[in-house]
């Protein structure tokens, strides 16, 4: 009866849609398509009749299919659909394809000794699939995506926005949505760049066709009704239903019905043991281990767990295959079969199911056991040795730790915590114990935060050594921080340090740190007193200083101090990239950002590119968010925009959700300013409101947004309230500095807006005194430009416009410009007013923010002007990340090359390349030099520092 169902029946539609997603692909428009589905419906079935075409007319196709029992595998579905293909190529062709950027996916494959970055690792392999779709259009067929391991889904989902423009495509069977609870298959089924192609079950017609083809005769309409009752309509499901009814000797009449509708779902379990208790013990014991085993396994493997010899396993394997439970395939050329894998999961899954747990762990011991005598991959034995049970060995303890290293290097904190988790239940020896705790407990510590403290409590249990203890004391304060247990936080990290030796000066200075921390989280009113003794101290140049001068900066900002600046740019260090300490990199950062440092965002640059090359997704996370904040400082809407974007996606990509208002935030300024309201209001709704609290968020950017967009509706009252309670709020926690919170300012502009002038001044007089002090020309600039549209006073707004030129703020210097023309245009000094709105208009049209440039326009037009509606031209009216393309293509780069060192695709190289010859009025590449040479006048200088494409 095998192949008794047709390839395909009732699945035209579907069929069509994959047929056109190849087609979009063979012309550069990459996608993602899911055929979605519960299993037995057809998935795989449609995939391959549609991926055997395309195979036909040339396209490479390179398959994987995720495993249940191995999904704590590294990048194991991503092995399967590149090892075969790079090991079999030749040396010159695998050469190309991983040249440049793609030589990190080696990491991936566990070809390289040298691990690179998480970041770089995905990147990595972005470029290893263009480089192959280069020579020839590819598809990457992954079925049982449901059971993928988390960094191969990290590599789709970094994938997926990149596809279009290459000729590549993602063909993806997947279980209904219903049955998985990964977030990271949600977050790929719902992105622009995917397909999803649902399949239902089949009509009452097409299972009465299918009955008809399996007895040679017309079904009953009562029995074709109650298989398609008992089926659901699935096809697999159908067909080993009938497979049962016909091995029992039923007819397809309506008498037979009732016992068709007993056998109902059990038909494939019923089946297969049915077909088991024919064959051999041989054909039972190598089913078992294959099982076991998983998909695609070496048959000689599989011979040595069924303790089988060479002619005895190929019998079986053939038995197995006629009786369709098995199939057989081949691992390299060759017509002689290699490998066995299962027809059907669900197949797979009711054999494996006929073992006891004891013989299952045994089995899985004896496959570890096996892996390792054949020099398996590490994490390969380590995914048998999960499921197999504690036997109190040093060396399984060894590997699963090894394991646990390779697969945090990797990228896969999960499978690193369970390898670890493992090893704990083996247990390792006495003296490994304490060092797997700490280690679990780190790892944990990046998706579990409760149960990573849990760990460290343990190790800190198991040490009397202070050196030790103080060790433990910096992560466990950090989490039971982001627990919000700040008295324990303390408790721990004043204990530890109460026992340091003095010549420890190092993990000193690390739980000073994490002791400003907590009492920086708690608002502790001990604060003040701790930080003023720990200024006064001796500082050295380690990381644990480093670590205290980027918190001691940040409470001296929040208090309003200059000196924080010079405290911030000493904290600057990479060693502070460290997951536990990466906070205090983040808090100098911040600092230098609210003094205007023009150098902070060159830092930037060089850290991003260490983000890049070593270091993990949070990391990366983190440094795009400064990143954003700054080019939304500085007025460059469109790079803050797209740099808030790339950090969403990462922050999605590696579960980072605490950074989700934060970027909202951004986004929704941008989308202010740049006219789209409704848009900046969506976004505040979804990643800002859900996570709003004011009295735990007071010193954070985004905390104003709320008055920022009430006050942008007119909703001048609801925008007050808002200010006020920020303000409030801030000044019980002594937060003074208006470059970390601007609530005076705005709610001046509501007051005015109001008509109660005489508070609006006092509040806008009360933050030009607090930003005087500060001295950064952003805040400075913002308070005299409100002062003087509120008083309607224009020597608040000269002095505004003279201290915003030298400065980077180009956004808020075009607003004060805006305003000192308004005001002058009012006061008939039209001449003098139309040259600060053409400046104005200019430095808006830069920016890309529409409403104010339509308001500078208007004015223009009132003062006699007859301004010009056209985007501006030439070398200054590129964008910071047209001007890095258009530096580099003018140095004779490549497309290619110019989007390796971007870390951007070549077609996004292609659309700005597009956008600088039209505003450069060039044709040709080298017309570059010659255009770029050409610069007009600047109202300020431009600032220099790269953005994320």
């Amino acid at each position: 009866m095998s192949g008794w169902i047709p390839r395909l029946l009732e699945r035209d539609k579907e069929l069509a849609e994959l047929t056109q997603a190849i087609e979009s692909m063979l012309g550069g428009s990459g996608r993602l398509v899911v055929v979605e589905g519960t299993a037995g419906i057809g998935k795989s079935r449609l995939l391959h009749e549609a991926i055997e075409g395309a195979e036909n007319a040339g396209v490479r196709v390179l398959s994987a299919r995720g495993a249940e029992l191995e999904q704590e595998f590294t990048f194991g579905l991503v092995r399967q659909l590149f090892e075969s293909l790079l090991a079999s190529a030749e040396s010159g062709r695998r050469r190309e394809w991983l040249a440049g950027a793609a030589a990190a996916a080696e990491s991936a494959l566990g070809w390289q000794q040298a691990t690179a970055g998480e970041f770089a690792v995905l990147h990595g392999l972005y470029w290893l699939t263009a480089n192959i779709s280069q020579d020839q259009p590819l598809i990457l067929l992954t079925d049982d995506l449901q059971w993928a391991d988390l960094p191969s889904l990290r590599f789709l989902a970094y994938l997926l926005p990149r596809l279009d423009g290459l000729q590549a495509l993602v063909a993806a069977g997947v279980r209904a949505r219903a049955e998985t609870d990964q977030p990271l298959l949600n977050q790929l089924f719902t992105d622009p760049a995917c397909q999803v192609i649902h399949l239902g079950p089949l009509p009452l017609e097409a299972t009465s066709h299918l009955i008809s083809t399996a007895f040679r005769r017309e079904p009953d309409d009562a029995f074709a009704a109650a298989c398609h009752a008992a089926s659901g309509g699935n096809p697999l499901l159908l067909g080993e239903l009938v497979k049962t009814a016909v091995a029992q000797g039923l007819a397809p009449i309506a008498q037979c019905s009732p016992h068709i509708l007993n056998l109902g779902p059990q038909a494939i379990a019923r089946h297969v043991a049915l077909r088991m208790a024919y064959l051999t013990a041989n054909d039972r014991a190598l089913a078992l281990a294959v099982s076991v085993l998983g998909d695609d396994v070496d048959m000689r493997l599989a011979a040595e767990l069924a303790n089988l010899d060479s002619v005895a396993v190929m019998r079986s394997a053939e038995r197995l295959e006629r009786e369709e439970i098995l199939r057989s395939g081949q691992a390299g050329e060759g017509s002689v079969p290699t490998t066995l894998a299962f027809v059907h999961p669900l197949i797979r899954a009711t054999v494996y199911d006929t073992l006891d747990p004891a013989q299952r762990m045994s089995a899985h011991q004896q496959a570890a056991q096996l892996l390792t005598a054949a020099h398996a991959d590490t994490e390969r034995v380590a995914a048998h040795l999960l499921h197999a049970a504690p036997a109190a060995d040093a060396t399984t303890a060894h590997i699963l730790r090894t394991a646990a290293h390779g697969a945090l290097t990797r990228g896969s904190p999960q499978a690193a915590h369970a390898y670890l988790k493992r090893c704990l239940d083996e247990p390792p020896p006495l003296e490994d114990q304490y060092p797997v705790l700490v280690e679990l407990g780190t790892v944990t510590g990046m998706t579990d935060v409760p149960t990573a403290i849990e760990y460290l409590t343990q190790a800190q249990a198991m040490t009397t050594d202070p050196v030790q203890q103080a060790q433990i004391a910096t992560p466990l304060g950090t989490m039971l921080i982001f627990d919000q247990r700040y008295e324990h936080a303390l408790a721990v990290c004043q204990n530890a340090l109460a026992d340091l030796p003095p010549t420890a000066t190092d993990l000193r200075h690390r739980l000073q740190a994490s002791i400003v921390l907590v009492r920086l989280s708690w608002h502790d009113p001990q604060l003040m007193q701790l930080t003023e003794q720990l200024r006064r101290q001796p500082w050295d140049d380690s990381t644990g200083s480093h670590a205290l001068d980027g918190l001691l900066a940040f409470h001296e900002a929040w208090l309003n101090e200059p000196s924080a600046t010079q405290r911030a740019r000493r904290a600057l260090h990479e060693d502070l990239f460290d997951p536990v300490l990466a906070h205090t990199y983040s808090a100098a950062v911040w600092t230098l950002l609210a003094a205007d440092d023009d150098t902070v965002m060159r830092d930037l640059d060089a850290a991003l590119d260490t983000a890049r090359h070593h270091g993990a997704l949070p990391t990366l996370v983190m440094i795009l968010l400064a990143r954003a904040f700054g080019w939304l400082y500085h007025g460059a809407l469109a790079e803050a925009e797209a740099e808030a974007r790339a950090c969403l996606q990462h922050a999605r990509t590696s579960g980072f959700e605490g950074i989700m208002p934060h970027v909202g935030y951004v986004l929704a300024a941008a989308a202010l300013e740049q006219g789209r309201l409704d848009e900046a209001q969506q976004i505040f709704n979804e990643l800002t409101l859900p996570h709003l609290s004011y009295s735990k968020y007071t010193s954070d950017p985004f905390s104003d947004v709320l008055p920022q967009l009430q006050h942008a509706r007119g909703e001048y009252q609801q925008a007050l309230q808002s200010a006020l309670t920020i303000g409030r709020l801030c000044t019980e926690h002594g937060l003074h500095n208006p470059a970390l919170n601007q609530w005076r300012s705005q709610a001046a502009l509501c007051l005015h807006a109001l008509h109660q002038d005489s508070e609006a001044h006092a509040l806008i007089t009360e933050e030009i005194a607090l930003a005087q002090q500060w001295g950064a020309p952003r805040a400075l600039g913002r308070a005299l430009r409100i002062a003087g549209a509120i008083t309607h006073n224009t020597e608040p707004l000269l002095q505004a416009v003279a201290i915003l030129r030298p400065s980077t703020a180009d956004l808020e210097l075009a607003k004060a410009l805006g305003e000192l023309g308004t005001a002058l245009n009012h006061q008939n000094q039209h001449r003098q007013a139309r040259t600060h709105l053409r400046q104005g208009l200019e430095l808006a049209l830069r920016c890309g923010a529409t409403p104010l440039a339509h308001h500078i326009r208007t004015e223009l037009t009132a003062a006699g002007a007859r301004p010009r509606r056209t985007a501006l031209s030439g070398p200054a009216s590129l964008t910071p990340s047209e001007r890095r393309v258009a530096d580099l293509a003018a140095q004779g780069r490549t497309n290619r090359d110019i989007a390796q060192q971007l870390f951007v695709t070549p077609k996004t190289v292609e659309v700005h390349l597009s956008a600088i010859y039209r505003k450069l009025a060039i044709t040709r590449r080298h017309q570059l030099p010659d255009a770029l040479a050409t610069t007009k006048k600047q109202i300020r200088p431009d600032f220099g520092g790269t953005v994320t494409l």
